[in-house]
């Protein structure tokens, strides 16, 4: 992916514009003052902190080489691809502005700041904590006018609301509004399942996993994993039934349903089904069968009887049937 070079300052943009011309028709190098040098890489610094605050060497690779290209009179003699000293000041540049934001109190940069750390970690470069590929928001502020101590409270409010039958909606919208303090709390203080469990348990739910992805990643979990399971369902099929031995005397009977069947649902459950199977583990661990029949549905006017007849659902074994 090619780094979009963004518009400098009127009167560097002038600048540059008549370097490029120049550099067109004698190939003259333009001389960079302090105050176009300060302008392009501070642009470029906001720009580049917008994709991702801790770049790597390769990220400021791009932009040097997407700078150079789209402003030809910025190269450098002597330099071996034209862009290495823009380079180096760019990661300057980010360290610097990164010192800034910190000062300022932003979340994301304070947490690694020596202070917020352990004794034993008290290193600056030790234990950065960085957001995972994909994590839009990965340690959002606490919404105006919160505090750790009023969002405790509230969480403590909401361990009483998840035994309250049919009450996913007001559980919904208490998750979303603390979303901070769960993700600082992950970031900071990484607790294992069993204590976020504990302090979090309404986030174990189907819905709230799903919405929980969402608020992190601003991408749906599901649409997202099915659409690409169906993408790539014939060459993961392809794969299975070239493996032989016991892992396809296994999958015999799945691959058999997978061919007989044109239902787009049992098709995925073939896939993951032979999946598990092939990484050499048992699919009753992950994934249970059964058969709903007579289930009663009741409302508080009426109490009907609907038949389900050769309904097959799919569940974690771990999730409250």
């Amino acid at each position: 992916m090619e780094f979009q070079i963004p518009r400098f300052s009127y009167d560097t943009e002038l600048q540059l514009e008549k370097g490029n011309s120049e550099y067109q028709i004698s190939q003259k190098m333009l001389n960079v003052s302090s105050q176009i040098k300060s302008d392009i890489l501070n642009r470029l610094g906001e720009d580049i902190y917008q994709y991702k605050a801790y770049p790597e060497d390769a990220h400021f690779c791009i932009v040097a080489e997407a700078l150079v290209k789209r402003h030809p009179c910025l190269k450098e003699p002597g330099s071996f691809n034209g862009c290495y000293g823009w380079k180096q000041r760019l990661k300057y540049k980010m360290g610097n502005y990164r010192t800034q934001l910190k000062l300022q109190g932003c979340p994301e940069l304070s947490v690694n700041s020596l202070k917020s750390k352990a004794t034993t970690d008290a290193f600056p470069a030790k234990k950065v904590k960085r957001p995972k590929r994909a994590e839009a928001n990965f340690y959002p502020s606490f919404p105006v006018g919160e505090t750790l101590e009023s969002l405790e409270k509230e969480r403590l409010k909401l361990l009483s609301e998840v035994g309250i039958r049919n009450n996913e909606r007001v559980i919904a919208d208490k998750m979303a509004r603390r979303f901070a303090i769960r993700r600082q709390e992950v970031v900071n203080q990484e607790p294992s399942i069993k204590v976020f469990q504990d302090r979090w348990p309404a986030l174990f739910q189907q819905n709230e996993i799903n919405a929980e992805f969402q608020r992190l990643m601003t991408v749906s979990l599901e649409p997202k994993f099915m659409a690409q399971l169906d993408v790539y369902t014939s060459q993961l099929m392809r794969v299975v039934c070239a493996k032989g031995g016991a892992t396809h005397q296994k999958t015999a009977d799945i691959m058999a349903a997978f061919d007989q069947n044109e239902n787009i649902h049992l098709w995925r459950e073939c896939v993951l089904k032979t999946l598990i199977v092939y990484l050499g583990e048992d699919p009753d661990d992950l994934i249970k069968e059964y058969l709903v029949s007579n289930m009663h549905v009741g409302t508080s006017c009426q109490r009907d009887t609907e038949t389900f007849s050769d309904t097959r659902f799919l569940c974690c074994n771990n999730h409250n049937s």
